[in-house]
C-alpha cells in the first residue's frame, strides 16, 4: 500500500499549493526571497540591515525557492507552486504511517485502522497551522517533515521491539537536530522528544542512556546545520544565534534582550490553561496575526485528557479485577508508543505556548491531534456493542471532522493571483555605488530585482525600532549610521507612500532630506506599487548658506538641517559625533573662486584615562588637516580654524561636504564613566564658514 501512498500523497500536496495560489506572504516580502540572494552573493558585509532583523535568520531553506522563482522556473509560477506544495504530501505520508502505528494499538481490523488513519490525518493535515502554510516560503513544512521523520522511527520500532532501538534515536536526534539547525523555532520540540524517550524506557538506567542517544544526534545535527552560520554570525555581531537570546550572548549590537515575540503568549492563567478554547471563533489576535478560527486543538484538548484518562481508568481496572480485558485496549494501555505519543504532544505543547504561542510553530502539533482524538473514538467504541461499534465510530468520525469543517476559517497569509511569470518588477538604472535604504516594510525582496539591473548597488535597512529589540542606541544603529554617512555616492529610499511621513522624521535623524518629487515606482505583481525617492544628505535647506553665518546646533536651531550624518541627538549646548565619519553638508548658492577657512567650536570626549583624539578633516573628499584634542585642555569648548583650499571648494562648486574622521574614539561605558554606548568623539558647538580673502 505504502508503494503508491506517497506518490499520490505527493500528487496531493501539490495540487493543493497549485489552488491556493501563489505565495506572496509577508515575510517573503521581508526576507526569505532577501536572505537567499544575500547568501548566493555574499553580501553579508556589503549590505545591512536590509530585510530588518530577520536578516540574520539562516538563509538555507530559502534557497531552493530563490533558484526556482528567480532561474529555473521563473517563467512557470503553477509547477514552482505545485513543486512548493509536494513537502506537504510527505506530511500527509508521515502523519498517516504515525496514525496507522498508533490506531492499531487500539484496533486489530486493518481495514478500520486504515479508514481511521486517514480521518485522522485529514483531521490534522486540514488545520490553520498546516494546510494555510503549504507551498509558502514560511519553511514550517519541510521542518515539520523533518520532525515527524524522527518520530515515525521510534513510534514504529515500539510496535515491533516494545522498546526504542538506540540507533533508531540516534537517527530520530539527527533529524531533530537538522530542523532545529535550518530553523531554530523548531528546537522548542526537542525537550518534548527527549522526554518522552526517557519516560517511555523499561527502567531509568536505560532512559538515560535512550536520552543521551538522541540528545547526541541531536547537538550533531544542529552543529552541522546551524554551526557554520552561527560562527558567521559571531564573528559579525558576536551572538551565535543573533538576535535571539541576546539576554545571554551580549551582542554589542542591540539591548541585552531575549529577541523573542511576546505579542501572542496568553495574559492570564486561566487563558493559558484553556488557550486552544480562545481562537475557536475569529476574533481578536490570539496566536496569529491574521483573524482565524480552528476547533482543531480545542477538540485535540478534550481528546488528549480523555485518552490519558481513559487509558489510566482502564489499566487500573484490569490490574485490580485480574481478569483478562479487551486485548486491543489492555495492549492499548500498555503500548509504549502511544504513552510516547502523549507525553511527547503534552510536553512540546507547554514548551511551544510557554516560549512562542505562534500559530504556525505549532503544525506538528495540529498534524498529530487526530491520530489522539480518533484513538480516544475508537477506545470508546470498543465498549459499544459489538453490532453497533463500527455505526458509531463512523458517525463520530463524520461529526467530528464535519465540525471541524464548519467552524474553521483559515489564516490569509497573503496570496496572489497567478502570472506569466513568477516575479514581475519593473527595471530601473541607478547610478554607480548608490545607496539603497529600505525603511518601509516589507520591500526587501526588491533587492535582488534592483541589483539585477544595478550590481553595485548596496542596501541598508533604516525601519522603525522594533519593540522586541532595542538597536537605535547600539553599536548596529551606529553601524547604520556610519554606512550612510561614509558612502560617497547617490543614496535613495525605498518606501511605500502611505510612510511618508514616518520616514521624514527617520530620514532627518541620518541627516537626510525629504524625498524629491521625482520618484520613481516600482511595480510588481505581489504587492502594491513601492516607489524610490532620490535623497540629498544634510537636507535641502531654504536657503543655501550664507558665508559668515554661525551655524548652532542645539536642539533649538534650524541649523541642524546641515547634519548629514554620524551625529548623535542634539542637547542644550550642541550634539556628539557617534560614528566613526561624522559630516557636515553646507549647499552654496555658487561656486567659490578663493580659499575658505571653516571656524568651530567643539569638544572632544577624553579623560585621564583616554587623554587624546585625533581627529582627520576633509572638505569635499580632499585632506585638509588632522587635529588633536588633549585632555584636560580640550574637554572643555575651544574655537578652532581649518584653511579649506580653492581646490576642495571647486571640487562640489554648489556644495561644501565636511567630514570628520575620528580615529579613536570611545564610549562612556568602555571608560566606566557611565552606560553611555555612544561612540563619542567631538562635541560641536557652532561652526562658520568665511570667505580667506581679505
Amino acid at each position: 500500500m505504502t508503494k503508491f501512498l506517497l506518490p499520490f500523497c505527493l500528487v496531493i500536496g501539490g495540487i493543493t499549493s497549485v489552488c491556493l495560489g501563489q505565495d506572496a506572504n509577508w515575510d517573503l516580502k521581508n526576507y526569505h526571497l532577501y536572505n537567499a540572494f544575500a547568501f548566493l552573493h555574499d553580501r553579508m558585509h556589503t549590505d545591512l540591515f536590509a530585510a530588518g532583523m530577520q536578516t540574520y535568520f539562516h538563509p538555507v531553506l530559502d534557497i531552493p525557492y530563490y533558484l526556482m522563482s528567480m532561474q529555473v522556473l521563473s517563467g512557470h509560477p503553477r509547477i514552482l507552486a505545485f513543486v512548493m506544495g509536494m513537502p506537504y504530501g510527505v506530511l500527509i505520508f508521515l502523519v498517516f504511517l504515525i496514525a496507522a502505528n498508533i490506531i492499531s494499538a487500539f484496533e486489530d481490523n486493518k481495514p478500520v485502522v486504515y479508514a481511521v488513519s486517514a480521518a485522522a490525518t485529514l483531521f490534522g493535515a486540514t488545520g490553520s497551522a498546516t494546510i494555510s502554510q503549504t507551498g509558502t516560503t514560511f519553511n514550517e513544512i519541510p521542518v515539520v517533515v523533518l520532525l515527524l521523520a524522527g518520530l515515525l522511527p521510534i513510534i514504529s520500532g515500539f510496535k515491533t521491539h516494545r522498546d526504542a532501538n538506540d540507533s533508531t534515536l540516534w537517527l530520530a536526534g539527527l533529524l531533530f537536530g537538522a530542523a532545529a539547525g535550518l530553523k531554530l523555532t523548531a528546537a522548542i520540540y526537542a525537550p518534548a522528544a527527549a522526554t518522552a524517550i526517557f519516560f517511555t524506557a523499561k527502567h531509568r538506567r536505560r532512559g538515560f542512556m535512550q536520552t543521551a542517544f538522541f540528545c547526541t544526534g541531536w547537538v550533531v545535527a544542529f552543529m552541522l546545520v546551524w554551526g557554520w552560520w552561527g560562527w558567521k554570525l559571531y564573528e559579525l555581531t558576536g551572538n551565535p544565534v543573533f538576535p535571539m537570546f541576546n539576554s545571554i550572548f551580549h551582542s554589542p549590537w542591540i539591548a541585552e534582550r531575549s529577541g523573542m515575540d511576546y505579542r501572542f503568549k496568553p495574559d492570564f492563567l486561566m487563558q493559558a490553561i484553556f488557550y486552544p478554547f480562545y481562537w475557536m471563533s475569529e476574533g481578536p489576535m490570539t496566536v496569529a496575526e491574521p483573524e482565524f478560527s480552528d476547533p482543531r486543538f480545542a477538540i485535540g484538548f478534550i481528546g488528549f485528557f480523555g485518552l490519558t484518562a481513559s487509558l489510566w481508568l482502564t489499566k487500573r481496572m484490569n490490574g485490580a479485577s485480574r481478569r483478562e480485558a479487551d486485548q486491543p485496549v489492555n495492549a492499548a494501555c500498555m503500548n509504549p508508543a502511544v504513552k510516547f505519543l502523549l507525553i511527547f504532544v503534552f510536553v512540546g505543547y507547554i514548551v511551544w505556548e510557554a516560549l512562542f504561542s505562534i500559530l504556525r510553530y505549532a503544525a506538528i502539533l495540529e498534524s498529530l491531534l487526530g491520530v489522539i482524538v480518533f484513538s480516544l473514538l475508537i477506545l470508546i467504541a470498543r465498549k459499544a456493542r459489538s453490532r453497533f461499534r463500527f455505526a458509531f465510530l463512523g458517525t463520530a468520525l463524520s461529526i467530528t471532522i464535519g465540525l471541524s469543517v464548519v467552524l474553521t476559517s483559515y489564516p490569509t497569509w497573503g496570496r496572489v493571483e497567478y502570472s506569466d511569470q513568477v516575479f514581475r518588477f519593473s527595471r530601473t538604472v541607478l547610478p554607480e555605488n548608490s545607496l539603497v535604504l529600505f525603511f518601509s516594510k516589507p520591500v526587501a525582496y526588491c533587492a535582488p530585482f534592483i541589483s539585477r539591473d544595478n550590481p553595485g548597488a548596496r542596501f541598508v535597512g533604516i525601519e522603525i525600532e522594533p519593540a522586541a529589540v532595542s538597536f537605535r542606541d547600539y553599536d548596529l544603529g551606529r553601524h547604520i549610521a556610519g554606512r550612510i554617512a561614509s558612502h560617497e555616492g547617490p543614496v535613495y529610499v525605498v518606501a511605500f507612500q502611505r510612510d511618508l511621513e514616518d520616514m521624514h522624521d527617520m530620514l532627518a535623524e541620518y541627516g537626510l532630506s525629504s524625498p524629491r518629487q521625482s520618484s520613481v515606482p516600482l511595480t510588481s505583481n505581489i504587492d502594491e506599487d513601492l516607489f524610490l525617492y532620490p535623497l540629498h544628505k544634510g537636507g535641502v535647506p531654504t536657503h543655501p548658506y550664507r558665508l559668515g553665518r554661525t551655524i548652532a546646533f542645539d536642539g533649538s536651531s534650524s541649523g541642524l538641517e546641515f547634519l548629514a550624518g554620524g551625529w548623535s541627538r542634539p542637547e542644550s549646548w550642541g550634539c556628539w559625533s557617534d560614528a566613526p565619519i561624522s559630516s557636515i553638508a553646507l549647499p552654496l548658492k555658487s561656486a567659490r573662486d578663493s580659499d575658505l577657512l571653516v571656524s568651530f567650536s567643539s569638544r572632544a570626549f577624553i579623560t585621564a584615562k583616554h587623554p587624546e583624539l585625533t581627529v582627520e578633516v576633509s572638505a569635499n573628499g580632499i585632506y585638509l588637516d588632522t587635529l588633536l584634542y588633549r585632555y584636560p585642555r580640550d574637554s572643555q569648548d575651544r574655537i578652532r580654524t581649518v584653511l579649506i583650499p580653492r581646490i576642495a571648494a571647486e571640487a562640489k562648486p554648489h556644495e561644501l561636504e565636511l567630514k570628520f574622521s575620528f580615529n579613536n574614539s570611545t564610549s562612556p561605558r568602555a571608560l566606566g564613566v557611565s552606560d553611555d554606548e555612544r561612540m563619542l568623539g567631538i562635541g560641536l558647538v557652532w561652526m562658520k564658514v568665511s570667505s580667506a580673502a581679505p
